[in-house]
């Protein structure tokens, strides 16, 4: 009972911060990999994706991702929502994968293993197939266990499954279950086997029938000169295990490295103290670790190119050295108590302080920048992306983006900048224009740090501050009344957005809206490096009140309409 409590309790610690991460995922912007698959790929049709290969196409989920409708949508949710199933099953899988068998504490091990190795599940999370490769690595897993000890017609049928379908969705899938029917088939000299292990090579052969010619030329083209050699020494198997199979240890801080080799070095402990007895009942979660084993020499022989394309192989290895543990505590209630203390004073914290310190940042911020260009700008202020422009274009008003740069139109504030520093080596193609007016909001994101918009304030009398508090025409900051000011709108317009400009402002001003509708706050409110925004509602606005902190140095004021060209140049 104290296990089965002890099982749930870890668990459930471990929820919340899955779930953060998956509706993190659900709602944040698609990077380059998987809006590239999009274009290239999915996007296209089921044909494209079974006879046009490139890098990127990961067979699988490209394909179910173009048979469902809106196979061209940008929406995160839409194309990283089988990944999300995929995930959840994963999950549920390994609990009922272990609550089978009796195996409370090894199950809630694995479980927080998985749900709080942050680097895992950002990875399987995208909609590229890795979810997909985790959730059948587990279905092989569980398959070979059983066919180990007692083949027969069903695990036989979930391993070739489960290899055929894990090979077509990461090619490397291939390394590991190749070993694993080796294995299979030096154990059990069973026809079955034989008979099932050719199938699979069929199957897989099939599946690449329309790409197989294109994936042997990009091999013999360069394709480790271009994407790098990471699984060239020792070293990447090392930072496999870190990143995907001891992922969540760095929840414990700065002691990780010292706890993963502690754990390692007992695990290599207890399989040279068991007995014969135990041995025996081991065999095969040993002969899963040796699978694992010959795949990790594959990768290193072959020098695959990425160590993210191994991530599936920490599910065989957690399961396998849990279950090759069990033996040494199940008639030791003792220890079993002492294990399944420990597991829960070092997961609960680890999972409630991940869930209550939760932040998350996309790899690239296409989504939210695009978001923001709505937000911010009136309909049909043109945008010119400086990189990657049809990226962005699938999160903004359709016209939004245009082509070309004109620097007039860019300092009186009719065109909007978006740039990208998407990779290091693209030329920037936005020209460098040096301006008092020009403003900058960065967007955070993971990859070279942020997308920025720049914009300055539109030449008309849209910008609604009084003489004297424009930096164009004056020098001083003094306000006509000390710490406030009432900004008057015209009649018979919408605004969408207003903005302050402060560079002595550490924190939004506190504004009121006047509108018909009475008086009250703005919609949003963002402050960044002197820069304050404020959304209007896309209502009439009668005024707007600012209250300036002691110290401000207002230098400008400019609101948006909801419609570009309202009020423009009169």
């Amino acid at each position: 009972m104290f296990e089965i409590v002890s099982f749930w309790v870890v668990v459930l610690s471990a929820v919340p911060f899955v779930f953060q991460y998956m509706r993190a995922m659900a709602t944040t912007s698609l990077w380059n990999d998987e809006i590239y698959t999009i274009l290239n790929h999915s996007g296209k049709g089921p044909v494209s994706v079974l006879t046009d290969y490139s890098s990127n196409n990961h067979l699988l989920i490209n394909l179910l991702n173009s048979l469902f409708p809106g196979r061209t949508s940008f929406d995160p949710l839409r194309m990283r929502g089988i990944s999300l199933l995929a995930v959840t099953f994963t999950l549920a899988g390994i609990l009922r994968f272990f609550w089978r068998r009796r195996l409370y504490l090894p199950g809630a091990a694995v479980f927080v293993a998985v749900g709080l190795n942050r680097d895992l599940l950002d990875l399987c999370l995208q909609g590229r197939g890795y979810g997909l490769a985790l959730l059948l690595a587990l279905g092989a897993t569980a398959a070979f266990l059983d066919a180990y000890e007692a083949p027969s017609q069903t695990n036989l049928l979930m391993l070739a499954g489960t290899s055929i379908l894990g090979s077509v969705s990461i090619v490397t899938f291939g390394f590991w279950a190749a070993p694993l029917w080796a294995i299979l088939l030096l154990r059990c000299r069973d026809s079955r086997v034989v008979i099932a292990a050719l199938l699979v090579g069929a199957g897989v052969l099939v599946f690449h029938a329309g790409v197989l010619d294109q994936m042997i030329a990009l091999q013999l083209a360069g394709y480790g000169e271009r994407f790098g050699y990471q699984y060239g020494n020792w070293a990447s198997v090392a930072e496999t295990a870190r990143l995907y199979i001891l992922g969540a240890l760095g929840s414990m801080g700065p002691r990780a490295d010292g706890l993963a080799a502690a754990l390692s070095l007992g695990f290599l402990a207890v399989l040279m103290v068991q007995t014969d007895t135990e041995r025996a009942a081991t065999r095969a979660p040993r002969a899963l670790l040796l699978s694992a084993g010959l795949f990790l020499v594959f990768c290193l022989t072959l020098r695959t190119p990425l160590v993210r394309t191994t991530s599936f192989i920490c599910m065989p290895v957690l399961i396998g050295c849990a279950m090759a543990m069990e033996p040494a505590y199940r008639e030791r209630h003792g220890i079993r108590r002492l294990l399944a203390a420990t597991l829960v004073l070092l997961a609960i914290p680890a999972g409630i302080v991940k869930a209550l310190r939760f932040e998350f940042v996309p790899i690239e911020t296409w989504k939210e920048t695009g978001v923001w260009i709505e937000r911010i700008f009136p309909a049909g202020l043109p945008v010119r992306a400086s990189v990657a422009a049809d990226y962005l274009e699938g999160y903004v008003a359709s016209g939004r983006l245009t082509p070309g740069f004109d620097e007039r139109w860019f300092v009186e504030g009719s065109l909007v900048v978006a740039e990208t520093p998407r990779i290091e080596s693209e030329r920037r193609d936005i020209p460098s224009v040096n301006s008092a007016s020009i403003v900058h909001l960065r967007i955070a994101q993971r990859r070279n740090g942020a997308q920025t918009l720049h914009f300055a304030p539109p030449q008309s009398r849209l910008i609604m501050s009084p003489p004297g508090l424009s930096d164009r025409n004056v020098r001083d900051c003094a306000l006509p009344k000390p710490g406030r000011l009432t900004v008057p709108f015209p009649r018979g317009s919408h605004f969408r957005s207003f903005v302050v400009v402060d560079a002595a402002l550490q924190k939004p001003a506190n504004v009121r809206l006047r509108s018909a509708r009475g008086t009250g706050g703005p919609a949003w409110s963002l402050h960044q490096d002197g820069l304050s925004l404020y959304g209007l509602g896309d209502q009439e606005i009668e005024s707007v009140e600012i209250e300036m902190p002691p110290g401000s140095c207002l230098a400008e004021v400019w609101a948006y309409p909801v419609s570009f060209g309202q009020g423009q140049n009169e």
